[in-house]
């Protein structure tokens, strides 16, 4: 089992700077454990006063890179309220308008299909408001670059659906940016709460549809909590067949288990971030820095200093782990796969500064930037736009 972005980008520590960790072992958590020592008893927090208002709308599942010829994008609206939250929009309801006929088609209820090379202006609205979204197309793209993943959700309270297909395309669009492929959801559904191995394994027992690939676990168990996610595989019998096999092999399927509702960047919490004990850090929070002032975002309370940071955007956080815990099966060397590690240093030549750029580690999702050009199905011609 790999624990992910966890504790080392932003559940506990903050912001990733690899010379606070100690050394472990592979696959072990990687954060130390700071006790809250002589932590001060928490304020009570804030309660809101009225409730939250539309502050604007959102264009859900739009790519935020090239797509290719052939290729359908079901787009979804939704409302971005006053409290960080989304509340989706029936797509029949919202009025859709398009810029350039003759490179997608576009549906009355916002399915986009790519017809020829350029780029289009696509545009909803809805209760005196309005979105727009650029979508570009390209021609001779490689096919069969779509990962299948079913999505099975065992934890306590699930998100909203507005909020699961945010972050699913957030997650699509960065694997696609990264990598040249995107999810193919080919299930969606509940499941009981049991381990990611008893999971993977019930469920993959019973499915007689298509085979995914990887399997998505929304999951609130101890791990997920305290960590944000981990990743593990399991070996299946044939005919299973991965089609984007990691060091295991293609007989084996991918199981990535993620809390959705993590807070990045918590400050003043327990072990789990569930319930808040003092109003400064601890618990190896902002980067092992104790006693730090943590502040209200609305949401949670968090360190001073990650306000701007990439993760800071909820959806963004769960979207990036999501995809960090897809690609542990393609690295070799579990939590030294990490981005910032010596392991990565060493493998890629990674300056110290660029080690330490936290704005680098976010875009790469937490990973070494070699483990994404593992990442490609079987005969397929590495086409990976690893950022520099």
């Amino acid at each position: 089992m790999r624990t992910g972005l966890g504790r080392r980008y932003g559940i506990v520590c903050a912001v990733p700077m690899p010379r606070l960790l100690r050394r472990v072992a592979p696959f072990a958590l990687l954060a130390p454990l700071v006790s809250c020592g002589g932590d001060s008893p928490a304020p009570t927090p804030t309660q809101p006063t009225s409730p939250p208002t539309v502050t604007s709308l959102l264009i859900l599942s739009a790519p935020t890179a090239s797509i290719g010829v052939g290729q359908i994008v079901h787009l979804s609206v939704a409302e971005r309220l006053s409290d960080g939250t989304v509340r989706g929009v029936n797509g029949s309801s919202a009025a859709w308008s398009l810029s350039s006929m003759g490179v997608v088609t576009l549906s009355n209820t916002g399915v986009v299909e790519a017809r020829s090379a350029g780029s289009a202006t696509i545009s909803a609205a809805y209760a005196g408001r309005s979105a727009s979204v650029a979508i570009r197309v390209v021609a001779n793209w490689p096919a069969d670059l779509d990962l299948r993943l079913a999505v099975l959700d065992a934890a306590d309270a699930p998100p909203s659906p507005a909020d699961l297909d945010l972050v699913l395309g957030l997650a699509s669009d960065l694997l696609f940016e990264r990598t040249g492929a995107r999810f193919r959801v080919v299930d969606r559904r509940t499941v009981a709460a049991d381990t990611a191995a008893n999971i993977g394994r019930t469920y993959l027992d019973s499915w007689t549809g298509e085979q995914p690939d990887s399997l998505l676990v929304w999951s609130t168990d101890d791990t997920a909590v305290g960590f944000g996610g981990y990743s593990t595989t399991i070996a299946r019998p044939a005919p299973y067949l991965n089609r984007y096999p990691g060091v295991g092999g293609e007989g084996r399927a991918h199981i990535a288990v993620v809390h959705f509702n993590h807070k990045y960047g918590r400050c003043g919490y327990d072990t789990r971030g569930v319930t808040r004990i003092s109003d400064r850090s601890g618990n190896g929070e902002c980067r092992n820095r104790a006693g730090l002032t943590c502040v209200d975002n609305g949401r949670f309370w968090e360190c001073p200093d990650v306000a701007a940071n990439r993760y800071a955007q909820p959806h963004m956080f769960t979207a990036s782990t999501v995809v960090h815990e897809l690609m542990h099966p393609y690295g070799t060397a579990g939590n030294n796969d990490h981005y910032g590690t010596e392991a990565c240093r060493n493998r890629i030549g990674m300056t110290a500064a660029l080690a330490s750029d936290l704005d680098a580690a976010q875009w790469h999702c937490g990973m070494c930037p070699d483990v994404f050009l593992r990442f490609r199905p079987a005969g397929v011609p590495n086409i990976s736009r690893i950022r520099r």
